[in-house]
């Protein structure tokens, strides 16, 4: 991977974990729930590949809101009849593809400039910084 591709990515999973961390703080304290600290994440860290994953070993508050993601998400599905267990499955790996390709693309945005910025607003409904599509 070139150097200025990985930064790129960098930025982009800092971008990324900066918004859930936010969010997941906020949902937090409107529940009355403390900040798990060192919590999670659903994972095994030793086996983390992908840079988003990575990102979330190294941050607690991410690691955290994805055990509680890991854990509604099981929830949901003991909760749910077969089909709609199915759906939800498949939402869940099209929203992770969707991240994932969002990804890649904000980072070729980057590095071409507008032509990937056009790309980028209209596969993954980008509006500046924020991510308005989310699967």
């Amino acid at each position: 991977m070139k150097p200025e591709t990985f930064l790129y990515r960098l930025a982009l999973v800092v971008t990324l974990a900066t918004s859930l961390t936010m969010a997941f703080r906020s949902s937090a304290r409107a529940a009355g729930m403390q900040e798990a600290g060192g919590a999670g994440p659903s994972f095994p860290c030793e086996k983390a590949t992908t840079s988003v994953e990575k990102l979330i070993c190294s941050d607690r508050n991410l690691s955290a809101l994805d055990l509680e993601y890991s854990r509604l998400y099981g929830q949901r599905l003991q909760e749910s009849d077969k089909p709609e267990a199915e759906e939800i499955r498949s939402r869940a790996k099209s929203s992770l593809q969707t991240r994932d390709n969002c990804a890649n693309e904000r980072v070729d945005a980057a590095r071409t400039g507008m032509p990937g910025f056009l790309v980028l607003r209209k596969n993954c409904g980008v509006v500046g910084d924020a991510v308005t599509r989310s699967s």
